[in-house]
């Protein structure tokens, strides 16, 4: 809950204004989501929490607005800056 929620919003914006509240966004719904699973699902708060706020990051990160692409080279793939 620390570093996830800043990365995430760092992903879908530069300004810091906006990087804060949407930060502040990310963590608060990473807990009530992630707590009201733990509860459904009678498995431990801290782990459905991470799990919350991981899959807000890997959303982001596809579809973040030109930060980065997916390109695929041979077999493996790679992540690269995207082009402005």
């Amino acid at each position: 809950m620390l570093i996830t929620p800043g990365a995430t919003a760092h992903l879908l914006t530069d300004r810091f204004k906006t990087m804060m509240l949407i930060s502040v966004g990310v963590g608060v719904s990473s807990a009530v989501i992630g707590l009201w699973l733990s509860v459904m699902l009678d498995v431990a708060s801290g782990g459905s929490i991470v799990l919350v706020a991981t899959s807000w990051f890997f959303m982001a990160l596809l579809f973040s607005p030109g930060k980065v692409c997916w390109c695929v080279s041979g077999v493996a793939g790679l992540w690269v800056e995207a082009s402005e």
